[in-house]
């Protein structure tokens, strides 16, 4: 008898028949300590899982996803998330902006239910997550970066500009 599954995170399951940005996997962990763990990957056709019996190192060749623009819930919230900090001294923002908008545009997009407000002004802010490659940011840092002078990490900064 299977426990209660909890999710624990993802997981980027590199696979060519699986297109890009819908190749990530939540792991989920089961609490009855007879089967570790399984993956479940949802796709347009249903759900389907991925149950791993493998140790450590062994079986198929995963990754873990990189994300940029998640936010604590409030400034003083006790949360391992970055607060959005306005930097408007940083002078690389309108090409970064510009190559952002190449970047989104081509992204695998990933809708959820419910909005999410802007931290600092409270606006309505999106439902949807972008991937690309490793990153997953949500459809809203545009704002943060545009209207609040917020910097993006410089892993992230990197990884837009070379894309």
């Amino acid at each position: 008898m299977f426990g209660v599954p909890k999710r624990i995170g993802h997981v980027i399951l590199r696979d060519p028949v699986i297109p890009p940005g819908h190749n990530w996997l939540d792991v989920l962990e089961v609490e009855d300590g007879e089967h570790p763990r399984f993956m479940s990957w949802i796709s347009d056709t249903g759900m389907h899982r991925f149950y791993v019996p493998a140790p450590v190192g062994t079986g198929f060749s995963t990754e873990s996803p990189l994300y940029a623009g998640h936010w604590r819930p409030s400034v003083d919230a006790a949360s391992k998330l970055p607060w959005p900090e306005p930097a408007p001294d940083w002078r690389e923002r309108a090409s970064f902006l510009g190559r952002l908008d190449q970047v989104e545009a081509a992204a695998v997009r990933i809708t959820y239910r419910g909005l999410s407000h802007c931290r600092l002004c409270g606006r309505v802010n999106g439902h949807e997550a972008l991937r690309s490659a490793r990153w997953e940011w949500p459809a809203g840092f545009r704002h943060y970066i545009a209207d609040h002078d917020v910097r993006p990490s410089i892993e992230f900064a990197h990884f837009i500009t070379r894309a």
